[in-house]
């Protein structure tokens, strides 16, 4: 029996789906090439910077020549209100970098409470200063007043805030009085305290 032939409308559906199918590939195809690309050889340089050394400074800051440093010259044996005592103190960087420096001090001993409650014992620090008087009866005279009477605790107080800088090998004169303020009361008559002044130093950036 012989064979119908399909419709014309079945024919060009066909047709379409075809060209669809194709296209749908051909794009696959497209997309493929773009993600799998090939990779070729690049040529690189490179050039260096050398030569360059680098070395920490120190910092090494002592009181006239040393790190620690005892002194008889402000104690008062047989002190009354109104009693100082003062002494010049060279600060010196024996180290390689600026800095700066600090001072600050505190008391201890068993008397050291009584006078630190009554901030009956003060500290003077002047640069550029002179002694004035001896003994008890000392005062620091002249120069720029870097810390003006003040009274010492049983724990770290500040006197002087950062001076300098200080270059390597540099050093300055400072002026310290300590003082039995006027107004001490007399309940402090015979107490006993000793006074430790400790000198501070920051490294400088230049």
């Amino acid at each position: 029996m012989p064979r119908r032939a399909a419709p014309a409308h079945r024919a060009r559906s066909s047709g379409r789906t075809h060209l669809r199918r194709a296209a749908w590939l051909l794009g696959l195809a497209l997309v493929a090439l773009l993600v799998v690309r090939p990779t070729w050889a690049a040529w690189t340089d490179s050039a260096q910077l050398t030569g360059t050394t680098v070395t920490a400074g120190s910092l090494d800051l002592r009181l006239d020549g040393a790190d620690s440093r005892a002194t008889t010259t402000l104690s008062m044996p047989v002190m009354v209100p109104g009693s100082s005592s003062a002494e010049l103190v060279s600060v010196q960087n024996n180290g390689t970098a600026k800095l700066t420096w600090t001072f600050s001090g505190s008391l201890s001993g068993t008397g050291a409470s009584a006078y630190a409650t009554a901030s009956a014992l003060t500290v003077t620090v002047r640069s550029g200063a002179t002694v004035s008087g001896s003994g008890s009866a000392a005062t620091c005279s002249g120069g720029t007043a870097l810390a003006s009477s003040v009274a010492l605790g049983t724990t770290s107080t500040s006197l002087v805030t950062a001076q300098g800088p200080l270059s390597a090998g540099g050093s300055t004169s400072v002026c310290v009085q300590v003082t039995l303020d006027a107004a001490a009361p007399s309940t402090l008559m015979g107490a006993t305290a000793s006074v430790a002044l400790t000198a501070g130093a920051s490294s400088v950036v230049s």
